[in-house]
């Protein structure tokens, strides 16, 4: 098949877990033999745009041009036209911001560049992820074009365009939030019914219907796939237990709340917390760092060194204050057999169990962080058997089965 999918961010401007997502689906389907291209946003100046070639005798051809990574994916890079570039509105006031959201949502240009790619790149199945900053009149688009659309749904974002929501925020009256009902139905309006929807988690995808998205689709949940992570390392005993925090250095993350918890917990030891990330809180972090000792900061890390990190670590820690779907750091904590503790929102609990992979505390709450904190180093034989059965949830959702689901989904699209 050839297949495109479409991201607003991807490669080098890739920031989070969606976008980690993406690229374990388009190589994963290259290695299965697919024609796999992934369409994703670029500041100005930075799209791949297009290229011409004249063979001897013959007159000049221009075409969409892309760059093919030494994963075989060939990625096309387009600008979309706004006032700013997706990743920059972390530093925008809010009426920028709104303004922004605004000609997204209905960013004619925008459009008409994913259609004309589209158009030369022909595929026969187009699976949509995350599309704010390329925007949302991209799924008319394929509509009217009468292309096969499988759509994942990552977080909130067709919900509210911060996609940042505190746990609990659907529950208060809709007189509370007008201006987020009225979003979630023009949202609603434009993306209708995709051939097919895949929902990370079950929480997610009652909330959508909830609101009554895609009615007519297929909707199915698919967990993130977890890491292939090789045999299972020889554990010696370790001197201290290491905890880590892997995320955006952001305060949605909850890491001011995991500060205050390592503070609160006084009989720690020779315990050590280890954040790994890079963020606006990066200079907090580091303050406190060097008023702390055994809170140690790594940066953002990638290959080796991440898995490193997660193979010393007793347990990962995901303290996030706003709701989350199914937070792919989650997914790589237990490949690698660390057990998570993490805040009860959204659907982190789906993925963490009754206590069976990890343990959960209330989102925001320092001090039950700092008891979950001191329960699990106190416990190292529980953390063992934890360790065991976040690996055996990993093995259960690994690559090759989420790869397995994608292409079904695909192939009913094309047989309906």
């Amino acid at each position: 098949m050839r297949i495109c999918l479409i991201s607003n961010l991807y490669g080098a401007q890739a920031r989070g877990g969606a976008e980690s997502i993406v690229a374990a689906e388009a190589a994963g389907l290259v290695g299965r033999g697919h024609e796999v291209f992934v369409l994703s946003g670029a500041p100005e100046g930075q799209e791949t745009g297009r290229a011409c070639r004249r063979d001897p005798g013959e007159a000049a051809t221009c075409g969409l041009a892309w760059e093919t990574g030494p994963d075989g994916v060939n990625q096309v890079r387009l600008h979309a036209p706004n006032i700013y570039f997706y990743p920059e509105g972390d530093r925008k006031s809010w009426p920028t911001r709104a303004l922004w959201h605004l000609l997204d949502t209905f960013n004619v240009q925008a459009a008409r560049r994913v259609g004309e790619s589209l158009r030369e790149i022909g595929p026969d199945v187009v699976h949509t992820h995350n599309l704010m900053g390329l925007g949302f009149l991209i799924p008319r688009l394929l509509r009217r074009r009468g292309l096969r659309q499988l759509h994942t749904v990552h977080d909130v974002q067709l919900l509210h365009p911060s996609g940042l929501l505190p746990e609990g925020y659907f529950r208060r009256p809709v007189w509370l939030r007008p201006h987020q009902a009225s979003y979630a139905a023009l949202l609603r309006r434009l993306f209708g019914s995709p051939g097919a929807v895949v929902f990370p988690s079950d929480f997610l995808r009652r909330l959508h219907e909830r609101y009554g998205f895609f009615p007519q689709s297929d909707r199915l949940v698919l967990r993130n796939p977890a890491p292939e992570t090789g045999p299972v390392p020889e554990e010696g005993e370790a001197s201290a237990p290491v905890f880590l925090f892997v995320g955006q250095l952001e305060r949605h993350k909850g890491l001011r709340v995991l500060l205050e918890a390592w503070s609160a917990w006084a009989d720690r030891g020779e315990a050590v917390l280890e954040i790994a990330g890079a963020g606006p809180l990066d200079g907090e972090v580091r303050s406190r760092a060097a008023a702390d000792p055994s809170i140690r900061p790594l940066g953002r890390l990638e290959g080796a060194e991440l898995v490193a990190a997660y193979r010393r670590a007793a347990y990962s820690v995901l303290p996030s204050t706003v709701m989350e779907n199914a937070p792919a750091v989650i997914m790589e904590s237990f490949g690698h057999g660390t057990p998570v503790i993490a805040a009860a929102v959204g659907g982190v609990p789906e993925l963490i169990g009754r206590d069976e992979r990890g343990r959960l505390f209330p989102p925001g709450d320092a001090d039950a962080l700092a008891m979950a904190l001191s329960g699990a180093a106190a416990d190292p034989r529980r953390r063992q058997e934890l360790s065991g059965a976040a690996r055996a949830f990993a093995a259960e959702h690994g690559l090759e089965r989420h790869l397995d689901r994608l292409e079904e989904a695909y192939r009913d699209l094309l047989a309906g």
